[in-house]
């Protein structure tokens, strides 16, 4: 539920505390899916490329990039 975050809509705290489990369960999703998007990076990529990685969809992939190739040039734009 990273959207909500990034674009600035505050969730009431009743919601905060209810949602909880659901936002556990939405974080590891996240994680997950950004583990994805290494795996297919790391069959396409060449040494020497550069990887670009855009917005808050992919926060985690430059960390878990880097943790396969330290040498990895790896750009990022966030919101």
């Amino acid at each position: 539920m990273l959207w909500p975050l990034f674009h600035y809509v505050p969730l009431p705290l009743e919601a905060r505390l209810a949602e909880t489990k659901n936002l556990q369960n939405q974080w590891k999703a996240y994680v997950q899916t950004n583990h994805l998007y290494r795996e297919s990076v790391m069959e396409l990529y060449e040494e020497g490329d550069v990887v670009w990685a855009h917005d808050y969809h992919v926060l985690l992939l430059p960390k878990l990039l880097k943790e396969l190739k330290p040498n990895m040039k790896v750009g990022e734009q966030s919101v």
